[in-house]
């Protein structure tokens, strides 16, 4: 709700608030594979989400291809949220 209430307050001026609400992001050999596999069973996507993920999310959010989207929060989780 609040990236929805500064949007309103904020879209006459051209401002455009978003925000991303990553999930489990795991890089490098921060945990044994055999949890890992395991977080990955968690999730519809089958895998554990990753830095590049977000950064994606990001550069999409920020660039012209969003210019119409405001006052939203993109799950970036690899579907569990739907869990």
């Amino acid at each position: 709700m609040l990236m929805r209430q500064i949007a309103a307050q904020t879209g006459e001026y051209g401002v455009r608030v978003n925000a991303i609400a990553p999930e489990l992001v795991i890089e490098g050999k921060q945990m044994p594979d055999e949890m890992r596999e395991q977080l990955a069973r968690l999730h519809p996507l089958r895998r554990t989400g990753l830095a590049a993920d977000v950064a994606e999310a990001t550069l999409f959010l920020a660039s012209d291809a969003s210019s119409w989207i405001t006052g939203s929060t993109m799950d970036v989780n690899g579907g569990r949220i739907m869990l």
